[in-house]
């Protein structure tokens, strides 16, 4: 696992969550970009300039796609966790 999905992964231990049984809601984080086409390409050569930053971009994919250990941390998490574009208008409960 990358360092970043560790310290998001390790911040509540798995296990913890597990054998206590606590329940939460739906967790969510929202990317520091639009959802667009534009927006992704803005985004990805401005990250490769050192032009802008997104610490979720950074936990969640790498280069080109989504990271595996993300994935497989995201799996294993007992809550649902969704991801947003600060562009995407969430929809009301």
């Amino acid at each position: 696992m990358t360092s970043s999905v560790r310290r998001f992964c390790g911040f509540i231990p798995i296990s913890t969550l597990q054998r206590c049984r606590i329940r939460f809601g739906n967790s969510f984080g929202v990317y520091d970009a639009d959802g667009t086409l534009l927006g992704e390409a803005r985004y990805w050569i401005g990250a490769r300039l050192g032009q802008t930053h997104c610490a979720l971009c950074d936990i969640t994919h790498g280069l080109f796609t989504e990271r595996a250990d993300w994935r497989r941390c995201r799996d294993q998490l007992d809550v649902a966790f969704r991801t947003y574009h600060r562009n995407d208008a969430l929809a009301e409960p």
